[in-house]
């Protein structure tokens, strides 16, 4: 590779991350489609160490001035590099590894008539139930293959097929507005099922069919898989390497503590065949494997990127992603600290079980803002965006003007009810059961 010899003739140690990625997005807006598309990203990122420090810098490609390109892609490495982070690791040498299957042939051959055709099911499907809805989709499958090669020896290669659905659905009712969105995706068709997506949808649309009001003070809530994103995103930040290592993470020192209820347990897996967030290996060449996070509420480990892990003393999980902690941001960004795919275990008990314990909550599906109060903590706080009330174990309407507000490491050591026994694959990285919990601040404006 040109542009790692280029790099080792001016560096220390040099890393190449490339991606060439075929992407056919289709737009449906308001009912109606609004574009089919075919979209191509070629593109590499440089990492060197040059005098002890990290230097970084990205460029398109397209075969045109290849050399020279590459040779300027160096230098701006190299100028980066005087003002970088110290290096505390060093790229990783070759490892045994065992790739599992991210290509999938029925994907690659779906073809665009074929994704407006789900499109406009799931639209017909929808506006037979209400004319007057509102409903956009949007649809994208992409083949990408990805290389990683390093001054260590590490070359990697990998082909990545994808598939992702997006509804977004809005009814007004006079001054009423109703709004909520859903997603899933992953690596195989199979995966992504736009049938579960349409009864999801009719499901929250009976639920929203009255409207009522709640009180305040500490309630009872059952917050549904798509839901229970405000209570894990406190505790991503938590066993995120990078605040551990700045000492902002309320777990530090805890490992293999009780920090959780014994029913709660919760894995890390990049390797979950079909899966959004699964690949062989990570976006530094570390390869994936599953991690216990907590195993009946111990504490049994960190996720950490090259640079955290190396700073923390420990050994790098392959969790080393550009985009971090949010997910994917294309290949311009860093690699950071993020999960792959994050698993919650389901118990024992129904969704209808779980409402039927709640005599008077609230049932919460999605919130306004992920990242409010603060996370580090382990507080959130939010405006809920979509949520229904629960009287003696039923749903009796939708809820607006209403606020929830806690800390999940109390909640769920201390105020667990119970976990649903119907784990959901929730935007195609992460499955969780629905989760209820007592002593959440709820504010509402009745």
């Amino acid at each position: 590779m040109k542009l790692l010899d280029f790099g080792l003739e001016e560096a220390e140690e040099a890393e190449v991350y490339q991606i060439k990625a075929q992407a056919t997005p289709v737009k449906f807006s308001s009912g109606e489609l609004d574009s089919a598309k075919s979209v191509e990203t070629r593109g590499q990122a440089l990492r060197l160490v040059s005098e002890g420090r990290l230097g970084y810098a990205t460029a398109t490609t397209d075969g045109d001035r290849e050399t020279e390109r590459d040779k300027e892609l160096v230098q701006k490495a190299l100028e980066a590099s005087r003002f970088g982070d110290r290096a505390p690791f060093q790229f990783p040498a070759p490892q045994a590894m065992e790739q599992i299957r991210t290509r999938d042939r029925e994907l690659v051959d779906l073809s665009p008539a074929e994704l407006i055709e789900m499109g406009e099911e799931l639209i017909g499907s929808l506006e037979e139930f209400d004319p007057d809805l509102q409903v956009d989709v949007n649809l994208s499958k992409s083949l990408s293959q990805v290389r990683i090669a390093n001054s260590n020896g590490l070359d990697l290669e990998e082909e990545r097929t994808s598939l992702g659905i997006t509804l977004s659905v809005q009814q007004v009712r006079g001054e009423d507005i109703f709004s909520f969105y859903l997603s899933s995706s992953g690596k195989e068709l199979d995966w992504v099922e736009p049938s579960a997506l349409l009864e999801q949808a009719l499901t929250r649309l009976r639920w929203a069919e009255k409207t009522t009001q709640v009180g305040r003070g500490p309630n009872s809530v059952l917050f549904t898989p798509q839901g229970s994103l405000v209570l894990l995103f406190p505790l991503l930040s938590g066993f995120n390497g990078k605040n551990v290592y700045l000492g902002s993470s309320p777990l530090e020192g805890r490992l293999n503590e009780q920090v959780l209820d014994s029913r709660f347990n919760l894995v890390d897996d990049g390797r979950v065949e079909g899966a959004g967030g699964s690949c062989s290996f990570d976006d530094e060449g570390i390869p994936t494997r599953r991690k216990e996070i907590f195993s009946a509420g111990v504490l049994k480990n960190f996720l950490y990127d090259l640079r955290t892990s190396a700073l923390c003393s420990a050994e790098p999980t392959g969790n080393g992603f550009k985009g971090g902690m949010l997910g994917d941001d294309g290949f311009r960004s860093l690699p950071s600290t993020g999960p792959s795919n994050l698993i919650i275990e389901g118990g024992e008990r129904s969704f209808e079980g779980l409402l039927a314990e709640i005599e008077s909550g609230i049932l919460v599906d999605g919130v306004l803002g992920l990242g409010q109060g603060n996370p580090s903590s382990g507080q959130f706080s939010n405006n809920v965006s979509v949520a229904y009330k629960v009287e003696n174990g039923e749903i009796v309407g939708r809820i607006k003007n209403t606020m929830i507000a806690g800390n999940v490491y109390e909640l769920l050591e201390d105020g667990l009810i119970g976990l649903g026994g119907e784990a959901e694959w929730v935007g195609g990285s992460l499955k969780v059961p629905p989760i209820a919990v007592d002593g959440v601040n709820v504010v509402g404006e009745g």
